[in-house]
């Protein structure tokens, strides 16, 4: 397994995204969000595919770099189908696709597998070929005694390239939040709650990631995202 630092990461996203800026239809445009689907289809020359991937919906993406593996599906509910995978396939959940609410989940579910795929194009010794693993995404993550860096990885490398530095820069500039987002928190900053929402939305990216990579970026001074109201908690350090 190779072991990227996030610079690395951000290097091999953004040659990812250079390449989508250079397809025909996107030269001498100005570019406002990824498409997931284009990127996988047209720069990686992937297939993607959108089948019942379990019967409880627990089971949102997977992908393999392993050339021969049958995955059983659910889009009959009457007989058993299997959809071949060939190395090359990513496989995203219908519902997950058709749901509108669920946008920004979706549109990252495609990066992450985009990212195995990716890896396995990069190192191909390390991914390829008799590598039989199969990457799932889950609605629900089962929880890992340690750290399993190739599923980090894949996050980092959707991240990059579902919300690149300049995007991100372009639209904080188009939805009037400056250089730098002072504060993220819904409570206590709803102005800039409401712009960051919408910002979002544009980008077709759920709030959580968009939350994590602004981060990344040291785009925002203070994140209260996950905690609006930790603003006011005070803590005991201690003495009388």
């Amino acid at each position: 397994m190779k072991y990227l630092s996030r610079k690395d990461i951000e290097i091999i996203g953004n040659r990812v995204i250079q390449a989508y800026m250079r397809l025909p239809d996107f030269v001498g445009k100005t570019i406002y969000r990824i498409t997931p689907d284009v990127l996988i289809r047209d720069v990686l020359g992937l297939n993607l595919e959108y089948h019942h991937l379990s019967l409880d919906g627990s089971v949102l993406g997977l992908t393999t770099a392993y050339s021969d593996v049958a995955y059983k599906v659910f889009d009959c509910a009457d007989e058993e189908s299997y959809c071949k995978l060939d190395g090359k396939t990513i496989l995203i959940e219908r519902d997950l696709n058709d749901d509108v609410s669920q946008i920004g989940r979706c549109n990252f579910t495609k990066s992450h597998e985009a990212g195995h795929q990716i890896l396995k194009m990069l190192f191909p010794n390390e991914y390829g070929g008799s590598y039989k693993k199969i990457h799932f995404c889950l609605s629900q993550p089962q929880p890992h005694k340690r750290m399993d860096w190739e599923e980090w990885q894949a996050n980092g490398i959707a991240s990059v390239i579902l919300m690149p530095e300049e995007l991100i820069k372009q639209a904080m500039f188009l939805f009037s939040l400056g250089d730098k987002i002072e504060m993220i928190n819904k409570v206590y900053a709803t102005y800039e709650y409401e712009q960051f929402s919408a910002m979002a939305d544009f980008l077709g990216v759920s709030k959580t990631a968009l939350s994590i990579r602004l981060t990344q970026l040291g785009l925002v001074e203070k994140n209260f995202f996950s905690n609006p109201y930790d603003l006011t908690n005070v803590y005991y350090d201690g003495g009388i």
